[in-house]
């Protein structure tokens, strides 16, 4: 079990240090302004939307980075889903741009945040729980 556990979050390390390094360069990744308008608003404003997303990115690549050292597990995942939770703030925030309207269903955008569930959920199942967190560091 212990292998499958860390194929499952060696990958979600992977998908996090790829859409996160992907924001570091303009225009090339696709949630970059989705991203940058979401993270505007959840701090008031206050930021330039060209610190907004260089935040997002390092922030990204820092959690898939923890999640690579088996030291910061128990770090990593709860950064994770809380990031992940902050994911479907655009629901909320920007309606119609997560959802099609005129066919009454999810846009592209509102799936692509949707489908972070189950990254959610395996991030709560490879959770190391005391007993798994010993055997691991032994």
């Amino acid at each position: 079990m212990q292998n499958k556990e860390r194929f499952l979050r060696y990958s979600i390390a992977l998908i996090f240090l790829i859409f996160g390094g992907l924001k570091f360069f303009p225009q090339l990744s696709p949630a970059e302004i989705i991203g940058s308008e979401t993270v505007m608003k959840l701090t008031g404003n206050m930021l330039p939307k060209s610190i907004c997303i260089t935040a997002l990115a390092l922030f990204e690549v820092s959690i898939g980075l923890l999640l690579l050292s088996r030291k910061y597990i128990r770090v990593a995942i709860p950064l994770a889903i809380a990031h992940l939770v902050l994911t479907f703030t655009p629901f909320i925030f920007f309606p119609s741009e997560v959802f099609n309207l005129s066919a009454n269903s999810l846009s592209l955008l509102g799936q692509y945040i949707l489908k972070n569930i189950i990254i959610i959920c395996s991030l709560y199942l490879i959770y190391p729980s005391k007993q798994k967190y010993t055997t691991v560091l032994s």
